[in-house]
């Protein structure tokens, strides 16, 4: 759940001060985002294809949201001449 990693959700709400996250419990119950977790589907499991198959898509699960923010942005961004893209803004992968 974003930069520190831990086995499960419920250890964000653990009592051990190495796992504890104060941020994390402050936010909400462990309960309300196990209920999100839980109840929350942007797409239908079923159809979801295997990883053995040639149309597997790893972010199936939320892709219809991806899509709709893709499109929306789409509409919504219309760059005028004050805009600098330079090296810094892309990722190094040397």
């Amino acid at each position: 759940m974003g930069i520190k990693r831990l086995p499960s959700y419920r250890d964000f709400w653990s009592t051990n001060e190495i796992l504890h996250d104060a941020f994390v419990s402050g936010l909400m119950p462990v309960r309300k985002l196990l209920w999100i977790l839980g109840n929350i589907h942007l797409n239908d499991n079923n159809l979801m294809p295997k990883k053995s198959e040639k149309n597997f898509d790893k972010l199936y699960k939320v892709r219809p949201f991806l899509d709709h923010l893709s499109e929306m942005f789409f509409k919504v961004f219309k760059p005028g001449h004050k805009q600098a893209i330079d090296e810094s803004m892309i990722k190094f992968k040397g």
